[in-house]
């Protein structure tokens, strides 16, 4: 028998949670130099969240943009907080 079902599962709901946002909060994200890992931190930043990132990705791939560096400085001109690591 599952631990869980789809019945009673349910994924959390940040509007019933204080005021709806990210604001305040301290992340720590994976794999943020590039694709989904990333638009969180984003989306987390756009809030003014705390965002610690991590990413492997140092110096720029040929075929792949956005090393954690590039990450960090765009994160925080939305408005996060940023600590890459």
């Amino acid at each position: 028998m599952p631990m869980w079902t789809l019945k009673t599962f349910m994924p959390f709901d940040f509007t019933k949670h204080g005021d709806g946002t990210l604001k305040g909060k301290t992340l720590v994200i994976t794999g943020a130099s590039r694709g989904i890992g990333l638009e969180i931190a984003k989306r987390a930043a756009k809030d003014g969240a705390n965002i610690s990132i991590l990413a492997k990705t140092v110096t720029p791939h040929p075929k792949l943009e956005g090393t954690i560096f590039t990450a960090a400085k765009e994160l925080e001109a939305l408005g996060g907080k940023v600590l890459a690591l």
